[in-house]
């Protein structure tokens, strides 16, 4: 050792003789040493110095030069004011030190953690964060240092600094260190902008990337408040010909004045390890608040998620992008008025007196947008993309119109490896709340996979809500139903089709934001995102479900719509009449529902080898008015789908539930008119969504999708006709109701929605989709209606074994609110196809159960009508069945739909809807066959009815035409317990077509009563042919145990010679065979009673 070196172990010295000849580095001076290991031109890590060295060096322990932290900037010198930097650590073990006032924190050695960057300081490198040391060989990065803070008085900016870099991981092992947040920013009446995040720090070979560092918060806090322009608002005169007063009002608004405030954007994260490892996520955006009536208030955008490893690792999550929040503030508006004199004939106004002023406050607010999402990052050759940042929530308080708390945008989801790996999801769309207009953002875009992996799945939409209440305005629908009741109970017509009503009530808008769209995928696509939900007082609109992306072998599904819901009510009035000017009838309404809630259409299905499903529709559930949203097409198109996607379900609607209690009153009375009128006006309506259509495919087509149900109480979108009107006027006027079940079941002309049409397919046409349903509640028709409700009427005189049914449910205590009247929707028209044309699809039903108990509510129900078989170039699609009725009073199934056209062989006709009930039961007529070049469809059988009262099987369907034309088809059966029983007639027998014999027809269908009467069905006739005439179909068993029981007659033969059908058997006594057809002279055997009798 030189003579004069001191050399330091531990505690213990050791001094040499003489002075150095030279020195080496002393870890304690920055400035003077280096790790084995350092980033090349940054801030820390200089190459080892020889010159000027101390003579005195630590080997171990703090400050150590093989082993021990590095010291912390001002430990290292307490004197240091700026810039200042942490100590390295040891050379083989240790962490950096902490810098300060915005210097770079130290390196590490070997084996350690970087060291913090110091905190910004103003008015060094722009306050700006200090970064982060690196680590060695093993070991993290140090955090960036956090950007300085921003403030200002008065009407002054303020801007938040940025946030240092994260250090590097160990350059084997190590994640790279988070950024620094950026600084706040905060404004007394100017603007405010908070600084940007640091970002992440690189990892090495092995590891993940730092995150990035937050966006700075930003405010801008309110300074005194400044005064408006002075405006006049009104003036008037004492005289309007000789005016000698004239008096202005003006008025003063003082309001807060306030900057915009924006949040800092969040770091970007930082890359994962060259070989394997995760990028880092990317920092989430700074939240803005202000309370200024015009500014607006932003969050910033997240950060972008960093890229993953070089070989594996996925990319990192975008960051999430922050709130951005309008508070508002308080308005004082100062109001004088001026009074100015002059002569009644010429002269010049002159000011004569001024009023003490007048103050009234108020409220203002500006917009409040969230920040967008980062993007998510790729990833590295195998791995998953990085998911998208959500987007921030956007908040209001603004009672101005048109001013909104706008929800930020989702970031896109980053590319999955080109070797393996899935897309990032996109982000969801931010909530977007206002009191007046809330928009959710939009979903983030899936992000893109290559061979191996599927499309990330588009971001759901964001919310948009208010829950505003103020002044409102809504319509007042007058139906011509009820028109026509008014004036024949006031003698003169006073009812528009529509008032405008305006009061005090909800009067929020939501918006959902739009579901993003879903990644391609080189195979699979992602599935599309679902449309934001809404949520107001007044209308509330769901966002639109995505597209499901495009993918080799299967597409994407479609995202769902958004559910909508809207549940204000308002004190409304409105002018039924204006003559000259001058209302001269008003309507009035208290708590009348004005909540309309439209469901989100849904996404169609993406392409593919497999076409992807189309998404459902979203509910409306409005208690005025409730649409819901159409289901997404099937993904299909021949030239790339070979199997086309299913449509999705329509969307379920809620509307139309109340009725308002509408007083009109008014009149002229210089003419003798006056009215003052309570009227129970039903208001609303409910439209549910139909199925979306099936796609196209060069082998089959998609199947159409189910439509969906609706639950309503306007009877006007139930009943129809003059026998409504009549009711109105009976519970106006306070009559007794004189309406039973099976009245009330002959008025029904609802119409719900329709199942979606099945796809077109090279080789086999796509089903039709099922019909929707109708659930009609009595609760509020029979709360208008009261005590003037006979239950026993309403069941027309319903007898069970002797037991009044009316009187046992008015004894049990039973809540005839409870019960529902059901509808059903037809369904969808099978797709075409080449080969075979898809079938059309089935009839809703009419089945309604309590929620969460098996217990059937359906008093009445209709079940809707099967949708026709597609067609074909060889075989047609066969017809939907009808819907199943089933009630507890009356039911009639819908009936089938008709087979499809063929070249070949046609469909054959549906099947009709069965009918099950206690009262009455109708079994739905089968479809007729439909018509081809050679073999004409056979007609489908009729629907079976079984009833406690009385019941009818439907009528078979008619055959098609063709040179082999099609055969009626049968009619149902029927069974009863109390009272008549009659079955089905046969379908008729199609004609024959170039010299081809008749079809034959169809057989009646049977029919049994324990105690009542009952009558087989009719045999169909026989169609004609140019060579021999179809035989008829045969009747059927008509028997009853305590009652009559006749056999059906048989169905004529066709022309010529066709043989007639042969009679019944019954209990009682037998059907007539039916004629045979006419000869070639004209002649034809009549028929006779060929039915056996029991007797």
């Amino acid at each position: 050792m030189a003579a004069g070196a001191l050399v330091t172990i531990g505690v213990a010295t050791a001094e040499a003789d003489t002075a150095p000849a030279s020195v080496i580095c002393t870890v304690s001076d920055r400035t003077a040493c280096a790790p084995l290991l350092g980033r090349a031109g940054s801030a820390g890590p200089q190459p080892l110095q020889i010159e000027d060295a101390p003579a005195a060096i630590r080997l171990f322990g703090p400050g150590g030069l093989l082993i021990g932290d590095g010291l912390d900037a001002l430990a290292r010198d307490p004197s240091c004011t700026a810039g200042c930097l942490g100590g390295n650590g040891g050379l083989l073990w240790g962490n950096g030190g902490a810098g300060a006032f915005g210097g770079a924190g130290g390196n590490a050695g070997f084996i350690g953690i970087g060291g913090a960057g110091g905190a910004g300081l103003l008015g060094y490198n722009d306050g700006r964060g200090g970064d982060g040391g690196d680590a060695g060989l093993l070991g993290a990065g140090g955090t960036g240092g956090q950007g300085a803070a921003g403030s200002a008085t008065g009407a002054s900016s303020a801007t938040g600094s940025a946030g240092g870099a994260g250090g590097n991981g160990g350059r084997l092992f190590g994640d790279g260190g988070s950024g620094g947040a950026g600084g706040t920013a905060t404004s007394e009446a100017g603007d405010a902008a908070g600084g940007a995040g640091g970002s992440g720090g690189a990892a090495g070979l092995f590891g993940r990337g730092g995150s990035g560092g937050l966006g700075g918060t930003a405010e801008s806090t309110g300074g005194d408040p400044v005064a408006g322009e002075r405006e006049l608002t009104d003036q008037s005169y004492n005289s309007v010909l000789f005016p000698t007063r004239r008096f202005d009002t003006y008025e003063t608004t003082y309001t807060v004045a306030a900057g915009t405030a924006t949040g800092g954007t969040g770091g970007v994260g930082g890359a994962g390890g060259y070989l394997i490892g995760d990028g880092g996520n990317g920092g989430a955006g700074g939240e803005a608040t202000t309370v200024s009536g015009v500014n607006e208030a932003t969050g910033g955008d997240g950060g972008a998620g960093g890229v993953g490893s070089t070989l594996i690792g996925d990319g990192g999550n975008g960051g999430a992008g922050g709130t951005g929040i309008n508070t508002g503030s308080a308005t004082e508006t100062v109001a004088v008025t001026e009074t100015y004199s002059k002569p009644a004939f010429g002269g010049t106004w002159t000011l004569s007196s001024t009023s003490e002023p007048t103050t009234t406050t108020g409220f203002t607010a500006g917009a409040g947008t969230g920040g967008n999402g980062g993007e998510g990052g790729d990833a590295g050759a195998a791995g998953n993309g990085g998911a998208g940042g959500d987007g921030g929530v956007g908040d209001t308080e603004s009672t101005t119109a048109g001013v909104a708390g706008t929800g930020g945008t989702g970031g896109d989801g980053g590319a999955g490896g080109p070797l393996a790996g899935s897309g990032g999801a996109g982000g969801e769309g931010g909530t977007g709340s206002g009191r007046l207009l809330g928009v959710g953002g939009d979903g983030g875009v899936g992000g893109a996979a290559e061979y191996v992996g599927a499309g990330g799945r588009g971001g759901a939409g964001g919310t948009g809500t208010s829950d505003g209440v103020g002044a409102t305005t809504t319509g007042i629908e007058f139906p011509q139903d009820i028109r026509d009741v008014v004036t024949g109970l006031l003698g003169f017509d006073v009812l528009p089709s529509t008032v405008t009503a305006t009061g005090t009530g909800g009067n929020g808008t939501g918006i959902g934001g739009a579901g993003g769209a879903g990644g391609n995928g080189r195979l699979f696509g992602g599935a599309g995102g679902t449309g934001g939900t809404a949520d107001a007082t007044l209308t509330a609109v769901g966002g639109a479900g995505a597209a499901g992306g495009t993918g080799a072998v299967a597409g994407g599904r479609g995202g769902n719509g958004g559910a909508a819901t809207a549940d204000g009510t308002a004190d409304v009035q409105g002018a039924l009449l204006r003559i000259l000017g001058f209302d001269v009838g008003t309507v009035t309404a208290n708590g009348i529902a004005v909540g309309t809630a439209t469901g989100g259409a849904a996404g169609a299905g993406g392409d593919g080898l497999f076409g992807g499903r189309g998404g459902n529709g979203g509910s409306g559930d409005g208690n005025l008015t409730g649409v819901g949203g159409a289901g997404g097409a099937g993904g299909g198109d021949p030239s790339g789908v070979a199997f086309g996607g299913r449509g999705g379900n329509g969307g379920s609607a809620t509307g139309g539930t109340t009725f308002a209690d509408a007083s009109l009153s008014g009149g002229v009375p210089i003419l003798g008119l006056e009215f003052n009128q309570q009227v129970p006006l039903p208001v609303g309506h409910a439209t549910a969504g139909r199925g979306g259509d099936g796609g196209d495919g060069s082998v089959t087509g998609g199947a159409g999708g189910t439509a969906g149900t609706r639950d309503y109480s306007n009877p006007f979108d139930l009943l129809s006709g003059p026998a409504l009107a009549q009711l109105i006027s009976e519970l106006l006027s306070g009559e007794d109701v004189d309406l039973d079940l099976s009245q009330l079941a002959g008025l029904i002309d609802a119409e719900e929605a329709a199942g979606g049409s099945g796809g077109d397919g090279g080789l086999i046409g796509g089903a039709g989709g099922t019909g929707g349903r109708g659930v009609f509640g009595l609760a509020p028709l029979l709360e208008v209606a009261g005590d003037n409700v006979d239950l026993d009427e309403l069941l027309g005189g319903l007898d069970l074994g002797g037991i009044d049914v009316g009187a046992l449910i008015n004894a049990l205590g039973i809540d005839l609110g409870s019960f529902t009247i059901g509808t059903g929707g037809d369904g969808g028209t099978g797709g075409a196809g080449g080969v075979l044309g898809g079938s059309g699809g089935t009839g809703g039903g009419t089945v309604n159960l309590i929620p969460r108990l098996p217990v059937l509510t359906t008093v009445v129900g209709v079940a809707g009508d099967g949708g026709t078989g597609g067609q074909s170039d060889v075989i047609g699609g066969t017809g939907g069945r009808g819907g199943d009725g089933i009630a507890l009073g009356i039911s009639a199934g819908g009936d089938g739909g008709s087979g499809g056209a063929g070249e070949s062989v046609a469909g054959r006709g549906g099947s009709g809807g069965n009918a099950i009930g206690v009262a009455d039961s109708t079994g739905g007529n089968g479809g007729n066959g439909g018509a081809a070049t050679e073999s004409g469809g056979n007609g489908g059988n009729g629907g079976n009815a079984v009833s406690v009262v009385s019941g009818r099987g439907g009528n078979g369907g008619d055959g098609g035409a063709g040179t082999r034309p099609g055969r009626g088809g049968a009619g149902g059966s029927s069974v009863t317990v109390t009272d008549s029983s009659t079955g089905g007639d046969g379908g008729d027998g199609a004609d024959g077509t170039d010299g081809s014999a008749g079809a034959r027809g169809g057989n009646g269908g049977p029919a049994l009563s324990v105690t009542g009467d009952s009558d087989g069905g009719d045999g169909g006739d026989g169609g004609d042919g140019t060579t021999q005439g179809g035989r008829g179909g045969s009747g059927a068993f008509g028997g009853s145990i305590g009652g009559t029981g006749t056999g059906g007659d048989g169905g004529n033969g066709g022309s010529p010679d066709g043989s007639g059908g042969s009679g019944g058997f019954g209990s009682s006594s037998g059907g007539a065979s039916g004629n045979s057809g006419a000869s070639d002279t004209g002649s034809s055997d009549s028929g006779s009673d060929s039915g056996s009798s029991s007797d």
